[in-house]
């Protein structure tokens, strides 16, 4: 496939290579990489689990929102923590973040660390 070179708002949500260059020239960094894709959990997938792995920290820099992807069905829907205005679990899609398409994108937080969700919520 190849590579979209246009704003995010119109981007493979799973990119297929390292960086897209945006329509202002600035570099974005992908937000669901193929490592990830293979390690987070299908929708439904950890149901039963009452403390879930968090695999990925996606953030809007200019704001407070923060979304911590724990599933994820392939193509667009995730279930997430989401720390906003409210901090609750709950699905969402990529394409509803990815259309913000301003000089600054939500952004993958390269340098997080999968944990347990308790150890985000302080519990």
């Amino acid at each position: 496939m190849r590579e979209s070179r246009v704003c995010l708002k119109v981007t493979p949500l799973v990119a297929r290579s390292n960086r897209l260059i945006g329509r202002l020239g600035v570099r974005y960094v992908k937000l669901i990489t193929k490592p990830i894709l293979e390690r987070l959990p299908q929708i439904g997938d950890t149901t039963s689990d009452g403390n879930p792995m968090v695999w990925v920290k996606l953030f809007d820099a200019w704001s407070q929102w923060t979304w911590y992807l724990i599933e994820f069905d392939g193509d667009d829907e995730c279930f997430s923590y989401v720390k906003g205005l409210e901090s609750e679990l709950g699905d969402f899609r990529l394409s509803e973040i990815q259309s913000l398409c301003r000089p600054h994108q939500v952004e993958r937080d390269r340098y997080f660390k999968p944990c347990r969700l308790s150890v985000l919520i302080g519990k």
